[in-house]
Formats: C-alpha cells, sequence, structure tokens
C-alpha cells in the first residue's frame, strides 16, 4: 500500500476500471441502475425485520411503523433516514441492516441528504462495525461493485465524489482505479468534480494533522492515507489542476486555482 503506486499504476488502473473514454450521461445513469439493481437482487434473501432492537430513547414504534408503511424501494430519505443514522449502533443488528442496506445506498447517490447514515463514508464505517468482510463473498462483490460505480459517476457528474472515495478507502479497496477515472475523463464537468475533490481531500490531510479536529479520514488506515496524500502532492495531480484551468468556464476557474494553491502548500 505504498503511497508511490501512484507513480506508475496510473496508466494500468486506467485499463482496470474500464471507463477509458469519457462517458456520456445516460451511460453513467445506465451503469448505476444496474449496480443498484444488483444490490437488490443480492440482498433479496433478507426478510423485512419484525421487531427491531431499538434503544429507549428512541420511539421504537414510529420507527418500525414508517419502515414498515412501504416497499423497500419506496422508502424515501425522511423514512429511512433516523434508522440509517442509529444502524447497528442503537437500532437494530447486521441482518436487520442487511434488508435496508440496497435502499440506503440507492439513496446515498442523491444530492443532498440530511441524515448521516446515508453519506457514503458513514455506510462504509457502518459496514466496517457490522463485520461486512465475514459476509457472503456476493454480498461483499455487490457492495464494492456499487461503491465503485457510484464514485465513477460522481467522479464524472457529482456529487459527492470525495465521500464515496472515502467510504472505498474505509473498506481498505485499492484506489489507483478511483484515480484514474478522472485522468481519463477530461470534460470539464469531471474536472470540476476533480478540483472539489482535491480541495476537500486536502482539507482532510490538514485536519489529521491537528489533534483537535475530527475528519471522515480519521476512519481510513493510515497506510491508505499516505496514498492519499501522495496522490494530491503528485506531479499528475497539479498537471491535470493546470489543464482544468485551460477547459473550464471563467467563473470556475477560481475553485481550480484554489486547489492548486492547497496541493502546493500540502507538498511543502
Amino acid at each position: 500500500l505504498g503511497g508511490g503506486l501512484y507513480l506508475g499504476s496510473i496508466l494500468s488502473a486506467d485499463t482496470k476500471c474500464g471507463w477509458s473514454q469519457p462517458m456520456v450521461d445516460d451511460e453513467i445513469t445506465a451503469q448505476l441502475d444496474r449496480a443498484k439493481d444488483h444490490l437488490y437482487r443480492t440482498f433479496a434473501r433478507y426478510p423485512r425485520p419484525g421487531r427491531l432492537d431499538i434503544s429507549p430513547l428512541k420511539d421504537r414504534q414510529s420507527i418500525e411503523r414508517v419502515l414498515s408503511e412501504k416497499p423497500l424501494r419506496q422508502l424515501q430519505d425522511g423514512e429511512i433516514g433516523p434508522y440509517s443514522d442509529s444502524a447497528m449502533t442503537t437500532a437494530g443488528d447486521p441482518t436487520d441492516y442487511c434488508y435496508f442496506l440496497p435502499r440506503i445506498l440507492d439513496l446515498a447517490t442523491d444530492e443532498y441528504h440530511a441524515y448521516l447514515g446515508l453519506q457514503p463514508w458513514l455506510i462504509a464505517n457502518k459496514l466496517k462495525h457490522g463485520h461486512w468482510e465475514t459476509w457472503a463473498a456476493a454480498e461483499q462483490e455487490a457492495i464494492l461493485h456499487f461503491f465503485s460505480t457510484a464514485f465513477r459517476a460522481s467522479a464524472i457528474r457529482g456529487p459527492n465524489s470525495e465521500s464515496w472515495l472515502t467510504g472505498l478507502a474505509i473498506l481498505e479497496q485499492d484506489l489507483q482505479p478511483c484515480f484514474a477515472v478522472w485522468h481519463s475523463d477530461s470534460s470539464a464537468e469531471s474536472l470540476i468534480q476533480f478540483a472539489d475533490s482535491v480541495s476537500t481531500f486536502t482539507n482532510y490531510i490538514n485536519e489529521l494533522r491537528s489533534d483537535d479536529i475530527a475528519c471522515m479520514l480519521d476512519e481510513v488506515s493510515q497506510p491508505i492515507q499516505a496514498i492519499i496524500t501522495n496522490w494530491l502532492v503528485h506531479q499528475n495531480t497539479l498537471n491535470l489542476l493546470k489543464t482544468a484551468l485551460e477547459v473550464v468556464h471563467e467563473y470556475e476557474r477560481w475553485n481550480i486555482e484554489e486547489a492548486i494553491v492547497k496541493v502546493k502548500e500540502l507538498g511543502e
């Protein structure tokens, strides 16, 4: 897991990720829809929980009623969100979570959420809490395929690419194919997402260096933190940011310029 992996593997990772050509929006949507369907099929064997073991500080009857009123795919974020925030800590067990997981990940691809339990990085954290690595191989594969597909979609058209990438890091996956996505798509929209993610991750790395600030990367192993840091300060990243300056609209340049400054400061 050495940080130097980024230096020589970006081209091979580009091939691995299978997205060597820029993707149009309907292609992205189709791949994401197939990944969602695969999740629902894979976890369909889990029954709807009859009774959840919920902290007495919460309104168990209300939570159970809302979760049981609709088919799984029809639950909205305001209905499943309160459960997702507390899942496996103060509400239910891993088996319960497996029933709701496809819908939770499905909703996690939406733009904004009021519930932390629908954020990709926290979903990954909950998977670790639930010892997902002991689950059936098909379930692990479906989860990783979905995280990878959702990241690729968000990396190109947004939003939340940094959260999906952090989720994959928490699950201790190879990040090289993720980095390669941005190097294989030169569209203005993709480059804007790239700059946003670079800015966000430089902030995270700086927060890690502060003893009194918590951030998403706290849950990522130190070797993978090092890989992310080396990706940020690598010349390939700086070169791509400079390319972005030539592609994006004038009103977007400030964001790219800010990312360049942050990367240079991080590498000092």
